[in-house]
């Protein structure tokens, strides 16, 4: 029997594969009278995902048009250098890794990789193959190869390695603090609207929460989620680790989510198993043991518009690429929502929390710690960026947005609070349900907004020089803002704008617990570590 093969002209050259081996291809053309014939070979990249070599396969193809034969094989060898780099980096000890799994994307991570690489080793990879791949990205932009990305995010010359530009970088990068809030707001009310379909709007609240990076968004399952037992506990979310170093005992990193959060990915899944269940093999007629296998291994943001392509059915509904899970859930929010000419990206959101870390005094460790970096290279720069003037770069349009809530300041850790309860108790603030702890005077505090104080009206949570108290029960003045709404709500449109005042609190309340949260248990796991012999 014969073997197939495909035969694609481009321009004066052609391109021929056999069908069952689409990476392995050649090209023919003439000059002069000559016929030259060129081998390009793919099919050696196996820790990249097919889909990605497909489409640098189509991208060499179309280059093709613009360039020589002689120059078209200069640009491939190079790429393939740094590809083949990249390659023994993801074989060897996983201290080296760039990220765990099959890498199915050119994006902001694999960059930040190349960058710390080449930081640590400036000989690790000539800088004329990071030009090359990044001339590719300027003809052809954003799509199926490179996601997310801007020509000055490709490192190639020894000058971006300096602290200066990497900050800069980040500074164009993140959200103010007000517009992560203002961002989950209109995510909401879109969803609200029937705008948005709710699969992603539940994504991007549990983004908001945790950081993660969307590899590991893309992987999780519904088993994943822990819940609490009757005897009570807190909903527990199961992560597997992206990138970054880890341990085979522990592939899997927990998260303590917000009882808020915990129920509405409970909701999630219910509607994920009753919608799309039946294309992963539920039906009525299963016993109960051999249903829950089932339904744990179904992913809990698998394609939930059109039917399931043929490779994530044998998957239990996990889209197999990253860029096309980036399309399902990620593309909607950045059509949907104006943040001003800023980019609207996953690692934007970890850009923004690891600056308002550092301006609130986090040690690089802990920032390592809670956005799982592999070294705490990229939290020492966010350290860099506490600088008054970088702060208020990154909290530009916060007087726009309002001025009940003039700043956003992280917090501190509970050992932070007991030293200032000693040695400086007037600058302790503590919640209660008594003694004016919510309510009164919301536009300032006791103290005018010049210094932290006793008193703890809401307008608290937006003040620069408050100290939250990490081990108080920040769902008091949650539920209070809630209910108030309630009741603004009812009264009807005379009431719009403390219903819009109270939304905007009601987020930034919700972030300061679940950075809390974060911040305890990552505290929790630098302490573990640094008490072990």
């Amino acid at each position: 029997m014969s073997e197939s093969r495909v035969v694609q002209v481009v321009g004066d050259t052609t391109f021929e594969w056999i069908e069952a081996t689409p990476l392995v291809f050649r090209s023919i053309s003439r000059d002069k009278g000559v016929t030259y014939t060129d081998d390009f070979d793919l099919s050696a990249l196996s820790c990249f995902d097919s889909a990605l070599l497909l489409g640098i396969k189509g991208l060499i193809l179309a280059r093709r048009l613009k360039l020589k034969r002689t120059s078209l094989n200069v640009e491939f060898a190079r790429v393939m250098l740094l590809l083949k780099k990249i390659q023994a980096a993801q074989t060897a000890d996983e201290s080296h890794h760039f990220m765990s799994g099959p890498i199915s994307q050119i994006d902001e991570a694999l960059m930040l990789g190349l960058r710390e690489r080449l930081a640590s080793d400036p000989n690790w990879i000539h800088r004329s193959s990071i030009q090359t791949l990044r001339s590719w990205f300027e003809q052809f932009g954003n799509g199926s190869i490179f996601q997310g990305l801007e020509r000055a995010a490709f490192p190639v010359s020894r000058d971006l390695d300096s602290t200066d530009r990497l900050r800069q970088r980040i500074i164009k990068q993140a959200f103010s603090r007000t517009m992560q809030v203002a961002v989950l707001i209109e995510v909401e009310r879109l969803m609200t609207a029937g705008e948005l379909p709710s699969p992603v709007w539940v994504m991007w609240n549990l983004v908001n929460c945790t950081y993660l990076r969307p590899e590991s968004l893309r992987t999780l399952r519904c088993k994943d989620l822990e819940v609490p037992g009757k005897s009570g506990g807190t909903y527990t979310l199961w992560v597997r680790a992206a990138k970054g170093p880890k341990n085979r005992s522990q592939e899997r990193i927990p998260y303590k989510l917000p009882a808020d959060l915990g129920q509405i990915l409970q909701v999630h899944i219910r509607w994920v198993l009753e919608t799309l269940g039946p294309a992963f093999g539920l039906s009525p007629d299963l016993d109960e043991t051999t249903a829950e296998k089932i339904k744990g291994r179904v992913a809990l943001f698998p394609r939930f518009a059109g039917a399931p392509r043929g490779d994530e059915l044998a998957n239990s509904g996990v889209v197999t690429a990253s860029y096309r899970w980036s399309d399902i859930y990620l593309n909607p929010i950045q059509k949907a929502v104006d943040v001003g000419g800023s980019k609207l990206h996953f690692n934007a959101m970890r850009h923004t929390i690891g600056t308002q870390l550092a301006a609130s005094g986090v040690a690089p460790a802990i920032i390592q710690a809670v956005l799982r970096h592999a070294n705490d290279a990229t939290a020492k720069t966010y350290v860099d960026l506490a600088a008054q003037e970088l702060r208020e770069a990154l909290n530009a349009g916060l007087k726009e947005l309002g001025t009940f809530f003039p700043a956003f300041r992280a917090f501190t850790d509970s050992a932070e609070m007991r030293r200032l309860n000693q040695t400086e108790p007037q600058r302790l603030v503590r919640l209660g349900a008594v003694g004016g702890a919510i309510g009164g005077n919301e536009e300032i505090g006791e103290c005018g907004g010049r210094g932290a104080c006793q008193y703890a009206p809401l307008s608290c949570y937006g003040c620069g020089q408050w100290i939250a108290n990490a081990d108080a029960d920040h769902r008091i003045p949650l539920d209070y803002v809630r209910n108030r709404i309630k009741r603004n709500r009812a009264l009807g449109h005379i009431a719009t704008q403390e219903v819009e005042r109270d939304t905007l609190l009601e987020k930034l309340i919700e972030l300061r617990i679940s950075q809390i949260e974060q911040h305890k248990a990552a505290r929790a796991s630098v302490d573990s570590m640094g008490s072990k012999p």
